[in-house]
This record gives C-alpha cells, sequence and structure tokens, in this order.
C-alpha cells in the first residue's frame, strides 16, 4: 500500500469515527430531549392528582354535613359541601353545593348548571345502580344513574369519571369530578333529574 493510500484509508477511518460519535451524540440529545419532555408531562399530571388527591382528603375529612370545602383558590369563593341525611332512595340534595346560575328551558336544557373549580368532587344524589357512562360531544364526560322509583340523574362535563357501570353507588359517593369537557365554556356541573322521560326541576326536590 503507497503512502497515499494509506493516509487515504486513515483519514476515511477517521472520518468515519468522527461521523459515527456524532451521529450518537445527536441520537443521545434527541432521545434526552424526548425523555425530558415525558417526565414535564408526568410532573404535571403527578400535581394534578396531587392536588385532586387533596380536595378528596379534605371532603372526607369534614364529612358530608354541610362544612365549607375551601375551594376558592380559582376565584369561586369558599364552596360548602352538600347535605345528605342519611341513605336516599332517589335524589335529595343537589351533588355539590354551588349557586344554580343556568336552570331548566325545555329541550334546549334539560338541567340546572352548578360553577365550580374543576376537580371539584362531585357526589352521587342518592343511592343507586350506576346505567351509563362515558363521553358525549354535548355534554363531555358523563355519568348517569338509575335510582328508585323510576329516578335517574345525569352528572355531565366532568373532568374525570370515578365509577363504572354496573357499580352501585350510595348516596354522597363521588362519582366524577367538575370539569369542561364537552359543550362547555368554563368548568361546571351540568345536572339533570328525571323520572321516566318527564324532567324534573333538581332544585324542588332539595326544598
Amino acid at each position: 500500500m503507497g503512502v497515499f493510500s494509506l493516509v487515504g484509508f486513515i483519514t476515511s477511518v477517521v472520518l468515519l469515527t468522527a461521523f459515527v460519535f456524532r451521529y450518537r451524540l445527536i441520537k443521545r440529545y434527541y432521545d434526552l430531549l424526548k425523555a425530558e419532555r415525558e417526565l414535564k408531562a408526568l410532573t404535571v399530571k403527578y400535581l394534578e392528582i396531587g392536588r385532586k388527591l387533596k380536595r378528596i382528603e379534605d371532603a372526607l375529612k369534614l364529612g358530608l354535613e354541610g362544612d365549607t370545602l375551601p375551594l376558592g383558590e380559582e376565584g369561586f369563593g369558599e364552596l360548602s359541601l352538600p347535605v345528605f341525611v342519611g341513605e336516599c332512595d332517589t335524589p335529595c340534595a343537589l351533588p355539590i353545593s354551588a349557586p344554580v346560575v343556568r336552570g331548566l328551558h325545555g329541550e334546549l336544557h334539560r338541567g340546572v348548571d352548578l360553577p365550580a373549580p374543576e376537580g371539584t368532587p362531585v357526589f352521587a344524589t342518592a343511592r343507586g345502580v350506576v346505567e351509563e357512562t362515558g363521553r358525549d360531544d354535548r355534554l363531555g364526560l358523563f355519568v348517569r344513574i338509575k335510582h328508585g322509583k323510576g329516578y335517574k340523574t345525569l352528572y355531565a362535563h366532568l373532568s374525570e369519571v370515578a365509577v363504572k357501570e354496573g357499580d352501585s353507588v350510595k348516596t354522597g359517593q363521588i362519582v366524577g369530578f367538575v370539569g369542561s369537557s364537552g359543550l362547555s365554556t368554563g368548568p361546571h356541573l351540568h345536572y339533570e333529574v328525571y323520572v321516566g322521560d318527564e324532567v324534573v326541576d333538581p332544585v324542588k326536590l332539595t326544598e
């Protein structure tokens, strides 16, 4: 092998080694970048779960006796927990204690809207069986529960569902969390009550 051929070979080896090293370095960089993004996403999810757990713990510590639940950091003020007097076979309270900002308006709006911070626990208003859970373009994430005497309740625009179809639920059991899924302009709970096909005003059931 001539001198020039040897120099050419050595140069090729050096260049190839440098290319491989650079390729591995770039690949390592993008692998770490991907891992960083995934870690950031997990951190956000971890913090979100932590906030939800704290709210549930507060609710459980206070009990379902109308005490005040401090969820005012998002501008809604303090919210009171709904009052449930023992087990109910038919809806006997609102699923969250919040002002009714929109009521029944015929076929266009067959329930009431209750504004609350995202992640606020939503409680079953009577014992029953979860008839359906799912996601709807209008209602977003929702839970429908079948109660006694032909009553049914619907909880919609949830951020998360805490029960599954076929579950037996008790009065005051958490069935989901307030959100803004579906056709919604902000965090609130859309709540409906039916007897058969007849719409019932939920507010009157609590009077």
